[in-house]
Protein backbone atom coordinates (compact mmCIF):
# COMPACT_ATOMS: atom_id res chain seq x y z
CA UNK A 1 0.00 0.00 0.00
CA UNK A 2 0.90 3.61 -0.82
CA UNK A 3 2.41 5.75 1.34
CA UNK A 4 -0.32 8.04 1.04
CA UNK A 5 -2.84 6.08 0.72
CA UNK A 6 -2.52 4.62 4.28
CA UNK A 7 -1.88 8.51 5.66
CA UNK A 8 -5.35 8.79 3.76
CA UNK A 9 -7.92 6.01 4.96
CA UNK A 10 -5.82 6.51 8.60
CA UNK A 11 -4.88 3.29 8.55
CA UNK A 12 -3.84 2.18 12.05
CA UNK A 13 -0.79 0.52 10.80
CA UNK A 14 2.18 1.96 11.02
CA UNK A 15 3.37 4.09 8.13
CA UNK A 16 6.40 3.41 6.06
CA UNK A 17 9.61 5.84 7.40
CA UNK A 18 10.55 5.88 3.42
CA UNK A 19 9.68 5.23 0.12
CA UNK A 20 12.06 3.29 -2.09
CA UNK A 21 14.39 2.89 0.99
CA UNK A 22 15.58 6.30 0.76
CA UNK A 23 13.03 9.04 0.94
CA UNK A 24 11.04 10.07 3.49
CA UNK A 25 7.70 11.86 3.71
CA UNK A 26 9.38 14.92 4.72
CA UNK A 27 11.48 14.68 1.58
CA UNK A 28 8.42 14.06 -0.25
CA UNK A 29 6.94 17.30 0.77
CA UNK A 30 10.33 19.24 -0.02
CA UNK A 31 10.11 17.73 -3.65
CA UNK A 32 6.08 19.14 -3.44
CA UNK A 33 6.95 22.66 -2.17
CA UNK A 34 10.65 23.50 -3.54
CA UNK A 35 9.93 25.41 -6.26
CA UNK A 36 13.90 25.00 -7.74
CA UNK A 37 14.12 21.44 -7.17
CA UNK A 38 17.12 18.85 -6.99
CA UNK A 39 15.15 16.46 -7.19
CA UNK A 40 13.12 17.19 -10.31
CA UNK A 41 16.51 17.44 -11.28
CA UNK A 42 17.73 14.02 -10.85
CA UNK A 43 15.24 13.04 -13.54
CA UNK A 44 15.28 12.40 -16.98
CA UNK A 45 14.44 15.15 -18.48
CA UNK A 46 11.81 13.70 -20.62
CA UNK A 47 10.18 13.65 -17.10
CA UNK A 48 11.07 16.43 -15.79
CA UNK A 49 7.74 17.99 -17.43
CA UNK A 50 5.72 15.47 -15.75
CA UNK A 51 7.00 16.22 -12.49
CA UNK A 52 6.30 19.78 -12.87
CA UNK A 53 2.69 19.56 -14.12
CA UNK A 54 1.59 16.89 -11.50
CA UNK A 55 3.69 18.91 -8.54
CA UNK A 56 1.87 21.82 -9.75
CA UNK A 57 -1.70 20.16 -9.27
CA UNK A 58 -0.99 19.20 -5.57
CA UNK A 59 -0.20 22.76 -5.16
CA UNK A 60 -3.68 23.58 -6.41
CA UNK A 61 -5.10 20.94 -5.09
CA UNK A 62 -3.95 21.40 -1.17
CA UNK A 63 -4.72 25.60 -1.78
CA UNK A 64 -8.14 25.22 -3.11
CA UNK A 65 -8.83 22.68 -0.26
CA UNK A 66 -7.27 24.92 2.37
CA UNK A 67 -4.54 21.86 3.50
CA UNK A 68 -1.59 23.61 5.10
CA UNK A 69 1.69 22.30 2.76
CA UNK A 70 3.33 21.70 6.27
CA UNK A 71 1.16 18.31 6.68
CA UNK A 72 2.65 17.01 3.04
CA UNK A 73 5.40 16.12 5.71
CA UNK A 74 3.57 14.43 7.96
CA UNK A 75 1.07 11.76 8.30
CA UNK A 76 -0.83 11.97 10.93
CA UNK A 77 -0.66 16.07 10.36
CA UNK A 78 -2.63 14.80 6.94
CA UNK A 79 -5.10 12.71 8.08
CA UNK A 80 -5.71 15.77 9.96
CA UNK A 81 -5.70 17.78 7.31
CA UNK A 82 -8.09 15.90 5.42
CA UNK A 83 -10.39 14.31 7.27
CA UNK A 84 -13.18 16.88 6.26
CA UNK A 85 -12.84 16.30 2.72
CA UNK A 86 -15.45 13.93 0.62
CA UNK A 87 -14.44 10.82 -0.45
CA UNK A 88 -14.08 11.64 -4.02
CA UNK A 89 -11.69 14.09 -2.86
CA UNK A 90 -9.23 12.01 -1.01
CA UNK A 91 -9.38 9.51 -3.53
CA UNK A 92 -8.30 12.24 -5.95
CA UNK A 93 -5.61 13.30 -3.49
CA UNK A 94 -4.46 10.34 -2.93
CA UNK A 95 -4.38 9.53 -6.42
CA UNK A 96 -1.77 12.30 -7.05
CA UNK A 97 0.49 11.65 -4.09
CA UNK A 98 0.82 8.19 -5.50
CA UNK A 99 1.72 9.67 -8.88
CA UNK A 100 4.46 11.72 -7.33
CA UNK A 101 5.77 8.96 -5.34
CA UNK A 102 6.19 6.26 -8.51
CA UNK A 103 7.81 9.58 -9.92
CA UNK A 104 10.19 9.95 -7.76
CA UNK A 105 10.87 6.19 -6.68
CA UNK A 106 11.37 5.47 -10.32
CA UNK A 107 12.20 8.06 -11.85
CA UNK A 108 9.66 7.41 -14.26
CA UNK A 109 5.87 8.18 -14.53
CA UNK A 110 3.64 5.32 -13.56
CA UNK A 111 2.41 3.02 -16.26
CA UNK A 112 -1.37 2.24 -16.46
CA UNK A 113 -3.23 0.38 -18.45
CA UNK A 114 -5.42 0.69 -16.13
CA UNK A 115 -8.94 -0.42 -15.27
CA UNK A 116 -9.89 3.63 -16.01
CA UNK A 117 -8.25 3.49 -19.66
CA UNK A 118 -9.34 0.53 -20.56
CA UNK A 119 -13.24 1.32 -19.29
CA UNK A 120 -12.41 4.89 -21.61
CA UNK A 121 -11.39 3.19 -24.71
CA UNK A 122 -14.16 0.47 -24.74
CA UNK A 123 -16.96 3.10 -23.85
CA UNK A 124 -15.96 6.53 -25.29
CA UNK A 125 -12.71 4.78 -27.91
CA UNK A 126 -10.61 7.29 -25.68
CA UNK A 127 -6.79 6.47 -27.35
CA UNK A 128 -8.20 7.01 -30.79
CA UNK A 129 -10.10 10.39 -30.00
CA UNK A 130 -7.37 11.82 -27.78
CA UNK A 131 -4.44 10.63 -30.33
CA UNK A 132 -6.63 12.09 -33.42
CA UNK A 133 -8.04 15.26 -31.97
CA UNK A 134 -4.30 16.47 -30.71
CA UNK A 135 -2.52 15.91 -33.35
CA UNK A 136 -5.00 17.79 -35.54
CA UNK A 137 -4.70 20.66 -33.14
CA UNK A 138 -1.20 20.42 -33.51
CA UNK A 139 -1.47 21.22 -37.29
CA UNK A 140 -3.51 24.32 -35.95
CA UNK A 141 -0.32 24.85 -33.28
CA UNK A 142 -0.01 28.38 -34.30
CA UNK A 143 -3.02 29.78 -32.83
CA UNK A 144 -3.67 26.79 -30.57
CA UNK A 145 -0.68 24.36 -29.14
CA UNK A 146 2.38 25.84 -28.31
CA UNK A 147 5.34 23.51 -27.71
CA UNK A 148 8.60 23.82 -25.78
CA UNK A 149 12.15 23.64 -26.99
CA UNK A 150 11.79 23.13 -30.55
CA UNK A 151 13.14 25.04 -33.29
CA UNK A 152 11.46 26.38 -36.06
CA UNK A 153 12.47 23.49 -38.34
CA UNK A 154 11.74 20.60 -35.89
CA UNK A 155 8.04 22.01 -35.83
CA UNK A 156 7.90 22.14 -39.49
CA UNK A 157 8.86 18.43 -39.89
CA UNK A 158 6.60 17.81 -37.00
CA UNK A 159 3.51 19.23 -38.77
CA UNK A 160 4.64 17.63 -42.04
CA UNK A 161 4.21 13.92 -40.36
CA UNK A 162 1.08 15.07 -38.54
CA UNK A 163 -0.72 15.96 -42.12
CA UNK A 164 0.10 12.66 -43.16
CA UNK A 165 -1.55 10.98 -40.47
CA UNK A 166 -4.73 12.91 -40.50
CA UNK A 167 -6.87 10.66 -43.23
CA UNK A 168 -10.00 10.81 -43.93
CA UNK A 169 -11.76 8.17 -40.82
CA UNK A 170 -13.31 5.32 -42.94
CA UNK A 171 -10.94 5.38 -46.08
CA UNK A 172 -8.90 2.57 -44.76
CA UNK A 173 -7.96 0.97 -40.88
CA UNK A 174 -5.91 4.27 -39.92
CA UNK A 175 -2.54 3.33 -37.36
CA UNK A 176 -3.68 5.30 -34.34
CA UNK A 177 -0.75 8.05 -33.48
CA UNK A 178 0.25 8.08 -30.05
CA UNK A 179 -0.33 11.03 -28.87
CA UNK A 180 -0.18 10.87 -25.11
CA UNK A 181 3.63 10.43 -24.85
CA UNK A 182 4.43 14.32 -26.47
CA UNK A 183 1.23 15.95 -25.49
CA UNK A 184 3.84 17.21 -22.22
CA UNK A 185 5.78 19.13 -24.35
CA UNK A 186 2.39 21.11 -25.44
CA UNK A 187 0.81 24.09 -23.72
CA UNK A 188 -1.94 26.72 -24.62
CA UNK A 189 -1.66 30.62 -23.90
CA UNK A 190 -4.12 32.55 -22.97
CA UNK A 191 -4.45 36.47 -23.89
CA UNK A 192 -2.23 37.10 -20.99
CA UNK A 193 0.73 34.92 -21.75
CA UNK A 194 0.06 32.16 -18.76
CA UNK A 195 0.36 28.43 -19.99
CA UNK A 196 -2.26 25.88 -19.40
CA UNK A 197 -0.63 22.21 -19.95
CA UNK A 198 -2.73 19.50 -22.39
CA UNK A 199 -4.58 17.25 -20.26
CA UNK A 200 -2.84 13.77 -20.28
CA UNK A 201 -4.73 10.56 -21.64
CA UNK A 202 -4.67 8.89 -17.97
CA UNK A 203 -6.14 12.28 -16.61
CA UNK A 204 -9.04 11.96 -18.65
CA UNK A 205 -9.37 8.15 -18.87
CA UNK A 206 -9.41 8.69 -14.70
CA UNK A 207 -12.46 11.05 -15.19
CA UNK A 208 -14.70 9.20 -17.13
CA UNK A 209 -13.93 6.22 -14.74
CA UNK A 210 -14.72 8.02 -11.84
CA UNK A 211 -17.79 9.32 -13.50
CA UNK A 212 -18.94 6.45 -14.84
CA UNK A 213 -22.28 6.20 -13.22
CA UNK A 214 -23.11 9.41 -12.90
CA UNK A 215 -22.25 9.04 -16.77
CA UNK A 216 -24.12 5.60 -17.70
CA UNK A 217 -27.83 7.66 -18.65
CA UNK A 218 -26.25 10.00 -20.80
CA UNK A 219 -23.81 7.18 -22.48
CA UNK A 220 -27.11 5.02 -23.41
CA UNK A 221 -28.81 8.71 -25.18
CA UNK A 222 -25.79 8.67 -27.43
CA UNK A 223 -23.29 10.72 -26.07
CA UNK A 224 -20.26 9.33 -27.03
CA UNK A 225 -18.34 11.01 -29.15
CA UNK A 226 -15.47 13.35 -27.10
CA UNK A 227 -14.22 16.19 -28.26
CA UNK A 228 -11.67 18.43 -26.58
CA UNK A 229 -12.15 22.23 -26.89
CA UNK A 230 -8.61 24.45 -26.08
CA UNK A 231 -10.92 27.05 -24.18
CA UNK A 232 -8.63 29.18 -22.59
CA UNK A 233 -7.08 29.81 -26.18
CA UNK A 234 -8.32 33.53 -27.05
CA UNK A 235 -11.29 33.35 -29.26
CA UNK A 236 -10.01 35.61 -31.55
CA UNK A 237 -7.29 33.08 -32.49
CA UNK A 238 -10.19 30.72 -32.72
CA UNK A 239 -11.59 32.74 -35.18
CA UNK A 240 -8.46 33.38 -37.31
CA UNK A 241 -7.82 29.59 -36.96
CA UNK A 242 -11.40 28.70 -38.18
CA UNK A 243 -11.09 31.21 -41.11
CA UNK A 244 -7.78 29.22 -42.41
CA UNK A 245 -9.26 25.94 -41.86
CA UNK A 246 -12.21 26.67 -44.13
CA UNK A 247 -10.32 28.55 -46.51
CA UNK A 248 -7.64 25.94 -47.05
CA UNK A 249 -10.27 23.70 -47.90
CA UNK A 250 -12.23 26.27 -49.95
CA UNK A 251 -15.21 25.85 -47.95
CA UNK A 252 -16.02 29.49 -47.66
CA UNK A 253 -15.72 33.37 -49.18
CA UNK A 254 -16.95 35.10 -46.21
CA UNK A 255 -16.38 34.58 -42.57
CA UNK A 256 -19.70 36.88 -41.38
CA UNK A 257 -19.37 39.20 -38.62
CA UNK A 258 -21.08 37.63 -35.47
CA UNK A 259 -22.99 40.56 -35.63
CA UNK A 260 -24.50 43.33 -37.85
CA UNK A 261 -24.22 46.33 -35.99
CA UNK A 262 -20.10 45.58 -35.17
CA UNK A 263 -17.25 46.59 -37.05
CA UNK A 264 -15.25 44.16 -36.79
CA UNK A 265 -14.99 40.36 -35.42
CA UNK A 266 -12.45 41.64 -32.60
CA UNK A 267 -14.82 44.04 -31.11
CA UNK A 268 -17.66 41.40 -30.70
CA UNK A 269 -15.13 38.76 -29.39
CA UNK A 270 -14.09 40.96 -26.04
CA UNK A 271 -17.36 41.22 -25.62
CA UNK A 272 -18.67 37.45 -25.07
CA UNK A 273 -20.41 36.47 -22.08
CA UNK A 274 -19.73 32.37 -20.75
CA UNK A 275 -22.43 30.69 -19.07
CA UNK A 276 -25.20 32.68 -18.08
CA UNK A 277 -28.27 31.70 -16.39
CA UNK A 278 -30.59 33.95 -17.66
CA UNK A 279 -30.45 36.60 -20.72
CA UNK A 280 -32.79 39.03 -19.50
CA UNK A 281 -32.09 42.10 -17.64
CA UNK A 282 -33.40 40.75 -14.23
CA UNK A 283 -32.79 36.98 -14.85
CA UNK A 284 -29.75 37.20 -12.44
CA UNK A 285 -26.32 35.39 -13.43
CA UNK A 286 -26.10 36.69 -17.21
CA UNK A 287 -22.36 34.63 -17.74
CA UNK A 288 -18.84 36.13 -17.23
CA UNK A 289 -16.23 36.90 -19.40
CA UNK A 290 -13.83 34.33 -20.32
CA UNK A 291 -10.55 35.31 -18.17
CA UNK A 292 -13.24 35.52 -15.07
CA UNK A 293 -14.54 32.30 -15.81
CA UNK A 294 -10.45 30.93 -16.09
CA UNK A 295 -9.48 32.48 -12.96
CA UNK A 296 -12.49 30.57 -10.93
CA UNK A 297 -11.69 27.39 -12.32
CA UNK A 298 -8.27 27.85 -11.14
CA UNK A 299 -9.35 28.81 -7.94
CA UNK A 300 -10.84 25.33 -7.55
CA UNK A 301 -7.97 23.61 -8.82
CA UNK A 302 -9.80 22.54 -11.84
CA UNK A 303 -7.72 19.16 -13.20
CA UNK A 304 -8.72 20.24 -16.54
CA UNK A 305 -7.52 24.21 -16.56
CA UNK A 306 -8.40 25.78 -20.18
CA UNK A 307 -9.76 23.14 -21.44
CA UNK A 308 -13.26 21.93 -22.18
CA UNK A 309 -14.05 18.26 -22.62
CA UNK A 310 -17.43 17.27 -23.81
CA UNK A 311 -18.95 14.37 -24.66
CA UNK A 312 -21.56 14.89 -27.55
CA UNK A 313 -24.45 12.97 -29.59
CA UNK A 314 -23.39 10.14 -32.85
CA UNK A 315 -25.26 10.45 -35.51
CA UNK A 316 -27.37 6.85 -34.54
CA UNK A 317 -25.95 4.22 -35.72
CA UNK A 318 -22.32 5.51 -36.96
CA UNK A 319 -19.18 6.30 -34.88
CA UNK A 320 -18.01 8.79 -36.91
CA UNK A 321 -19.31 12.71 -36.73
CA UNK A 322 -21.24 14.74 -34.47
CA UNK A 323 -25.47 14.39 -34.52
CA UNK A 324 -27.06 16.82 -36.60
CA UNK A 325 -30.11 18.99 -35.68
CA UNK A 326 -33.46 17.50 -37.02
CA UNK A 327 -35.91 20.14 -38.82
CA UNK A 328 -38.24 17.46 -39.18
CA UNK A 329 -38.05 15.07 -35.91
CA UNK A 330 -37.24 11.84 -37.56
CA UNK A 331 -34.61 10.69 -34.89
CA UNK A 332 -36.61 11.78 -31.87
CA UNK A 333 -37.22 7.48 -30.93
CA UNK A 334 -33.83 6.97 -31.48
CA UNK A 335 -33.06 6.94 -27.92
CA UNK A 336 -34.95 7.35 -24.53
CA UNK A 337 -33.60 11.36 -24.36
CA UNK A 338 -36.34 13.23 -26.55
CA UNK A 339 -34.78 15.16 -28.98
CA UNK A 340 -34.69 18.69 -28.40
CA UNK A 341 -37.24 20.21 -30.93
CA UNK A 342 -36.43 23.18 -32.98
CA UNK A 343 -38.74 26.31 -32.88
CA UNK A 344 -37.96 27.01 -29.28
CA UNK A 345 -36.35 30.29 -27.69
CA UNK A 346 -32.80 30.60 -26.59
CA UNK A 347 -34.11 30.98 -23.18
CA UNK A 348 -36.45 28.04 -23.36
CA UNK A 349 -33.71 26.16 -24.68
CA UNK A 350 -32.06 27.47 -21.71
CA UNK A 351 -34.39 26.42 -18.90
CA UNK A 352 -34.50 22.90 -19.86
CA UNK A 353 -31.14 22.35 -18.31
CA UNK A 354 -32.51 23.70 -15.29
CA UNK A 355 -35.14 21.22 -14.81
CA UNK A 356 -33.58 18.31 -12.28
CA UNK A 357 -36.68 16.05 -13.50
CA UNK A 358 -36.12 16.92 -17.07
CA UNK A 359 -34.31 14.57 -19.46
CA UNK A 360 -31.75 16.98 -20.02
CA UNK A 361 -30.91 17.07 -16.64
CA UNK A 362 -27.02 17.30 -16.62
CA UNK A 363 -26.49 18.60 -19.69
CA UNK A 364 -24.85 22.26 -20.56
CA UNK A 365 -24.70 24.67 -23.92
CA UNK A 366 -22.18 24.76 -26.30
CA UNK A 367 -19.90 28.15 -26.40
CA UNK A 368 -18.51 29.29 -29.81
CA UNK A 369 -15.30 27.86 -29.42
CA UNK A 370 -17.07 24.09 -28.63
CA UNK A 371 -19.31 24.59 -32.04
CA UNK A 372 -16.01 25.74 -33.74
CA UNK A 373 -14.37 22.62 -32.78
CA UNK A 374 -17.02 20.41 -33.29
CA UNK A 375 -17.04 21.69 -37.09
CA UNK A 376 -13.88 21.07 -37.89
CA UNK A 377 -13.27 17.49 -35.89
CA UNK A 378 -16.86 16.42 -37.60
CA UNK A 379 -15.75 17.72 -41.11
CA UNK A 380 -12.33 15.96 -40.55
CA UNK A 381 -14.02 12.40 -39.63
CA UNK A 382 -16.96 13.10 -42.31
CA UNK A 383 -15.79 15.11 -45.05
CA UNK A 384 -19.19 17.13 -44.44
CA UNK A 385 -20.58 20.03 -42.86
CA UNK A 386 -22.05 20.39 -39.06
CA UNK A 387 -25.48 22.27 -39.38
CA UNK A 388 -25.57 22.13 -43.25
CA UNK A 389 -28.68 23.56 -43.60
CA UNK A 390 -28.71 22.24 -47.45
CA UNK A 391 -28.89 18.94 -46.92
CA UNK A 392 -30.59 16.06 -44.58
CA UNK A 393 -32.94 18.36 -43.21
CA UNK A 394 -30.56 19.92 -40.56
CA UNK A 395 -31.71 23.38 -38.55
CA UNK A 396 -29.35 25.78 -37.31
CA UNK A 397 -27.78 25.94 -33.54
CA UNK A 398 -28.38 28.62 -31.20
CA UNK A 399 -24.75 28.67 -28.88
CA UNK A 400 -26.52 29.53 -25.52
CA UNK A 401 -23.64 29.24 -23.70
CA UNK A 402 -22.75 32.75 -24.77
CA UNK A 403 -24.41 35.92 -24.96
CA UNK A 404 -23.74 39.07 -26.02
CA UNK A 405 -24.78 42.70 -24.39
CA UNK A 406 -27.98 44.18 -26.16
CA UNK A 407 -29.79 46.76 -26.96
CA UNK A 408 -30.75 49.61 -24.52
CA UNK A 409 -33.20 47.46 -23.08
CA UNK A 410 -30.45 45.18 -21.18
CA UNK A 411 -31.67 41.85 -22.56
CA UNK A 412 -28.47 39.45 -24.06
CA UNK A 413 -28.43 38.73 -27.70
CA UNK A 414 -27.81 34.95 -28.50
CA UNK A 415 -25.45 34.04 -31.38
CA UNK A 416 -27.09 31.33 -33.74
CA UNK A 417 -24.98 30.11 -36.20
CA UNK A 418 -25.63 27.67 -39.00
CA UNK A 419 -23.28 26.79 -42.84
CA UNK A 420 -25.37 27.33 -46.09
CA UNK A 421 -24.03 28.55 -49.57
CA UNK A 422 -20.34 27.90 -48.60
CA UNK A 423 -19.89 30.22 -45.98
CA UNK A 424 -20.41 30.07 -42.47
CA UNK A 425 -23.33 32.37 -40.46
CA UNK A 426 -22.81 33.97 -37.03
CA UNK A 427 -25.43 35.71 -36.41
CA UNK A 428 -27.82 37.26 -33.58
CA UNK A 429 -31.58 37.03 -32.31
CA UNK A 430 -33.19 38.01 -29.22
CA UNK A 431 -33.61 35.59 -26.46
CA UNK A 432 -37.52 35.15 -27.03
CA UNK A 433 -37.10 34.95 -30.68
CA UNK A 434 -38.23 31.40 -32.44
CA UNK A 435 -37.79 30.34 -35.65
CA UNK A 436 -38.58 27.02 -37.00
CA UNK A 437 -34.87 26.96 -39.06
CA UNK A 438 -33.05 27.08 -35.42
CA UNK A 439 -32.67 24.29 -32.75
CA UNK A 440 -30.20 23.83 -30.10
CA UNK A 441 -27.29 21.08 -28.84
CA UNK A 442 -26.44 20.28 -25.42
CA UNK A 443 -23.19 18.73 -24.30
CA UNK A 444 -22.13 16.55 -21.47
CA UNK A 445 -19.08 17.73 -19.28
CA UNK A 446 -16.47 15.49 -18.30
Amino acid sequence: MSLFRSSLESSPSAIPAEVGGQRTSANLSEAIMDSVSSVRDSLPKEHRTHFETLRQEIIDFTKAHGIPKESLGSPDLLREATKKLSTQDLERLALLLERFEHLLTHKEPRREKSEALEYADEWYNLSERYAFQMNFLKTLGIYFLHERNKTFNERIANLKNLLGSLLPFGKKKREVPSASESMEDFFLLDVLGRKYSVPTLEQIAARLFERREELETKHDQGFTHLLFVPFAVETDLFMLAFGKFLQDRDMEKTLVSPVAYASTTRSVMSRLRYFPQSFDAKGGDRGKDKMDILKELSEQASSFLGWRILLLQTPHGQKRGFRGISKDGDQKKSFTRPELEVGKTPSEYLSLQRDETSPYDGESSMVLEDWICAFMIHYMETRSCLDDMESGGNAASYLTGVSLPGDFTGSQMVIAVKYAHQDIFFYCHSPHHKDEQIGARFVVEV
